[in-house]
């Protein structure tokens, strides 16, 4: 299962995942695509699934009071934003030792992500790159458990300790 995670919204870019699932999931019968996550874009997204015969592999299951499951049960978390800011999302993927995709949107993917050590970063709205890279991660168990065992790689600055000291450095140098 891959999982994407956020509010159904022009910014999340969930129209282009679509748009990408509409490329990977016919080549993969046995997989399916979780999205959690409500808002303005819901029905339009479902029409657009239906329309592009994916429907029944892309689900928009709505907010749901268990996220932690789906974490359990994916095999990678894919990113579709146009823009973000701490993709808090991306972090949770990383804690649960998932392979991220994701677009190299403004701020934040690049910051979360090394490139071919623990996930794909991908040019902002490239789908048929994006398309690429979970089908490799899809074809490649041994590529998926590499970035799975390197997913905490780089993640030290977000400990508390780390993130306290500059805290403590600005406010000092204010």
């Amino acid at each position: 299962m891959i999982l994407s995670i956020g509010r159904l919204t022009p910014q999340k870019g969930f129209d282009l995942l679509v748009e990408v699932a509409h490329v990977v999931l016919p080549q993969h019968p046995t997989w399916e695509w979780v999205v959690l996550g409500s808002g303005e874009q819901e029905q339009k997204l479902v029409e657009l699934a239906a329309e592009t015969n994916v429907g029944k592999q892309l689900h928009f299951v709505g907010n749901v009071s268990d996220v932690e499951q789906y974490y359990r049960q994916a095999a990678m978390f894919v990113l579709t934003s146009r823009y973000e800011g701490l993709p808090m999302v991306l972090l949770e993927a990383k804690a649960h030792r998932l392979p991220v995709v994701s677009f190299d949107c403004e701020t934040g993917p690049s910051e979360l992500i090394l490139d071919g050590v623990n996930g794909y970063l991908v040019a902002e709205g490239d789908c048929t790159a994006m398309s690429d890279c979970i089908n490799l991660l899809i074809k490649n168990p041994e590529e998926r458990s590499r970035f799975s065992r390197s997913s905490m790689d780089d993640t030290e600055r977000y400990h508390v300790e780390n993130v306290k000291r500059q805290w403590q450095q600005l406010l000092l140098s204010i």
